[in-house]
């Protein structure tokens, strides 16, 4: 079949599918309907009433940031489409929207500098909505957050059997990519083999857009089985289910405020019974030459001012070491920490700014506790998808060659390009051990962390602000991700760049400010994880053995936020 004719039957599939879409609130065809802001379900967002100009009794003050929302729920009983009418102020290029029907992606909106808080404007796009009850989000996905929103009305086109979405992928060309993202996302099927295998079902000799829209139809049980053209029974395939995540039809999140749950200063995980210097032969050091010094002849070493200078500090063929921070004044400029052939290490309320290369770089070391510091860089992580910009410090909290049964807790990481490495290679590497817990990440490219070979416990983290992706599980790496928050994250869970994929056993995760998001496919990327019912579905049973306390994912926010960092033990 020539690729022409897949393009038009591409089209033609999701003219039906789309075309049994609906969208009505107790409405007939033609009448407009007004939502209020004020009325609507607010994330991160106010009603405010000081400027003028707005109707209803105020309108919506978005917080200046990524993720805050309003949302309105609507009942539909009408097949059509409808023209969403947004009527804002205070637009801007930082201020954009992406519009979700439930918790599905239709659009993505920049808005204009109206110059004036009481400058209204409106702006017009159209619009499908599943059928029955749905849920309209205007979800801020600038930086400023979103423009100030007054209301929207909704105008129904009336009952259609045909018309599409058209151009959803923004290339400025209704294609065969548009058809496939339509099809994939709201049937979770490839058709292009319906097509290859029907061929022309209406007998007209010309394999055609009709020939398209029949096998929909078949496929969604509106016409009876064929016959071929010659009379005898044609079978259907099978659909062909794509690795493309599966769109949920309510939200998986209504934002509740958590509780902080305080644990004290307590080891759990893999890296139970690390003791450190265990306060022996301590030493106080308040630059670069003390401590180095001390790392040779001291066993607990506290930090009481800015060491300062540029790449790795050596800790080699030492044990039984701990350095820890002073108050708030443990801190490390332009350098960090390399633990090479160590054993039973502690590292504790320190702060590393613009480590030139590693925060902390462990390998070939057993037993550590890395535990309520803070980490960050001054790159735009934004930006991070640059070349210039990713590679310009490297990672935060790296672990690899041989290095085993380590615990990362209470750690803030945030304006970083690279978070955390576990794993040096590809190449082969011991079965590893190592927990990640009521760590905070925020504003970050990846790795959080990037897995090889590993056997991993990853629980009660909150991920903020994420560009590009989540927990990268690759070479037959073992997962056991917990009980997270994650909070804006492009591709939470996956397995990606690597010739081996791995595996994750997840559960009691919660993603805001909707369900799990996938907004890209990254390049290389071997396994998206698959989400059913909200949460992303399991691809092995894999458990670890020790005991550990389990907080729920609600109060994963607050508790990270008070207790995760250096200056909050």
């Amino acid at each position: 079949m020539c690729w022409k004719l897949k393009r038009i039957l591409f089209i033609g599939f999701f003219v039906l599918v789309m075309s049994n879409i609906s969208f009505a609130q107790n409405l007939i065809p033609g009448l407009t309907v007004e939502l209020q802001a004020e009325s609507a379900q607010l994330y991160q967002a106010d009603i405010e009433s000081e400027h003028s100009g707005f109707t209803g009794s105020g309108y919506v003050n978005f917080v200046n940031q990524v993720g805050s929302y309003l949302e309105w729920t609507v009942e539909n009983t009408e097949q059509t489409m409808a023209s969403f009418t947004i009527i804002f102020a205070n637009g801007g290029e930082s201020r954009s929207l992406d519009i979700l029907v439930n918790n599905t992606l239709v659009a993505s909106e920049a808005f204009s500098t109206t110059g004036a808080w009481d400058n209204w404007q409106s702006k017009s796009l159209d619009i499908y909505i599943l059928p029955g009850t749905s849920t309209i989000r205007l979800l801020s996905s600038g930086s400023e957050g979103g423009p100030n929103v007054d209301r929207m009305n909704i105008t129904l086109f009336g009952s259609s059997s045909s018309g599409y979405p058209g151009d959803v992928n923004k290339d400025s060309l209704v294609n065969i990519v548009d058809s496939l993202l339509i099809a994939q996302f709201y049937v979770g099927v490839n058709p292009l083999d319906f097509y290859e295998t029907m061929g022309d079902v209406n007998c007209d000799q010309d394999v055609d857009i009709v020939d398209a829209l029949l096998i929909a139809q078949y496929y969604v049980g509106l016409v009876a089985p064929f016959s071929s053209c010659g009379g005898e029974p044609t079978a259907m395939p099978t659909p062909y289910v794509t690795n493309a995540p599966t769109a949920e039809p309510n939200n998986c999140y209504m934002p509740v405020q958590g509780q902080a749950v305080n644990h004290g200063i307590k080891l759990e995980g893999y890296g139970v019974g690390t003791t450190g210097g265990n306060g022996l032969n301590s030493v106080t050091v308040t630059n670069l030459s003390q401590l180095q010094s001390a790392i040779q002849s001291n066993r607990t070493i506290y930090v009481n001012g800015t060491i300062s200078g540029s790449g790795m500090i050596s800790v080699k063929d030492i044990s039984n070491i701990s350095i820890i921070g002073v108050g708030s004044n443990g801190r490390f400029q332009g350098c960090g920490l390399s633990f090479v052939r160590t054993s039973n290490i502690i590292v504790q309320n320190l702060t590393f700014v613009n480590a030139s290369e590693d925060g902390i770089n462990i390998e070939d070391t057993t037993a550590a506790w890395i535990d309520h510091n803070t980490f960050s860089t001054t790159v735009d992580w934004k930006s991070c998808k640059e070349s210039s910009v990713k590679d310009q410090f490297d990672g935060q909290i790296d672990i690899k060659k041989n290095s085993a049964n380590i615990t990362v807790s209470y750690n803030y990481i945030h304006d970083a390009c690279k978070a955390m490495l576990l794993g040096f290679s590809d190449g082969k590497e011991p079965d590893n051990y190592i927990t990640y817990h009521h760590n905070r990440f925020e504003n970050i490219g990846s790795r959080l962390p990037l897995i090889r070979h590993a056997n991993t416990h990853v629980f009660n983290n909150y991920y903020k602000n994420i560009l590009i992706s989540g927990i990268n599980v690759r070479m037959g790496a073992n997962a056991l991700i917990e009980n997270n928050f994650f909070e804006n994250v492009d591709d939470p869970i996956l397995s990606a760049d690597s010739d081996e994929i791995g595996y994750w056993n997840v559960s009691g995760n919660l993603y805001a400010p909707s369900g799990p998001t996938y907004t890209h496919n990254p390049e290389g990327a071997d396994v998206i994880g698959e989400v059913v019912n909200c949460e992303v579905r399991s691809t092995t049973n894999w458990r670890m053995d020790y005991n550990y306390t389990l907080d729920s994912a609600v109060d994963v926010p607050a508790t990270v936020i008070q207790y995760a960092g250096a200056g909050k033990m």
